[in-house]
């Protein structure tokens, strides 16, 4: 098929054209896309070795499919996967503006932002350890949302109901400590309601990272045992020698 005929039956609203149109430009990205249609909405699922960034990868696909503007469809929903899992990582959606004006076709760089210095701490972001807290909460009403800042972790639940405190730290407290390589001063936890502009609670998890042994202490344990063993390795080497030249 000529690439004149996949955009203009993109431009008609059919899905395979358009993941085709995508695919084009997110293969060197290791990125493949899978589209359909329900009605005027479209679907479409994001897959990966490592999950695609959430942000960047939403606002392509929209100033990509407004130029487009494809034929019937008024709103757009994003996946984001992970390669092996069973669910998306992240969702989201958005609505195309009524009656624009469809442009030859989706040929917009995506552009990878590099991380935030400021969200960076050891080998975990913001973007990750929510994912990895929403994973622990998925049997939950309730879902986390991350922010760093001056070194402090700032985790925040909302839900439909704000969740309690021992209730959350039970869940979330082991997977706080298996953390080795952070590097956050604190943990701030606040909680509240869906629809709720004032917090239900607010807690220092100081207590939670203070029980993780500090990787510096981690790595001063390391470097005496190396120590101790190199010199009982020498004293017995030196008895070894002093027993062979004595017969």
């Amino acid at each position: 098929m000529r690439e004149s005929d996949g955009i203009e039956q993109a431009k008609q609203g059919q899905p395979d054209a358009i993941a085709a149109l995508m695919n084009s430009q997110l293969k060197s990205k290791g990125i493949q896309v899978q589209a359909r249609r329900r009605n005027d909405c479209l679907q479409m699922r994001f897959k990966s070795s490592k999950v695609p960034q959430a942000n960047q990868l939403t606002a392509w696909v929209h100033r990509g499919l407004e130029r487009l503007h494809p034929v019937g469809v008024d709103r757009v929903e994003l996946e984001g996967w992970k390669h092996g899992a069973s669910r998306p990582v992240w969702v989201k959606s958005f609505s195309l503006s009524p009656g624009a004006a469809p442009t030859s076709a989706i040929d917009e760089e995506v552009v990878e932002s590099p991380p935030i210095a400021a969200e960076m701490y050891g080998e975990g972001d913001s973007e990750a350890i929510a994912m990895a807290m929403n994973e622990l909460l998925a049997s939950e009403t309730f879902t986390a949302r991350v922010r760093v800042r001056d070194r402090v972790l700032i985790l925040t639940l909302s839900g439909s109901s704000a969740p309690t405190p021992h209730h959350l730290k039970t869940l979330l407290q082991p997977y706080i400590e298996s953390q080795s390589d952070w590097a956050f001063d604190r943990i701030q936890v606040e909680s509240k309601a869906e629809n709720d502009d004032f917090l239900a609670w607010s807690q220092d998890w100081q207590d939670i990272l203070r029980s993780k042994p500090p990787r510096s202490n981690q790595v001063g344990f390391k470097l005496i045992f190396i120590l101790i063993a190199g010199i009982i390795g020498f004293v017995i080497l030196g008895l070894i020698l002093f027993a062979i030249f004595a017969v």
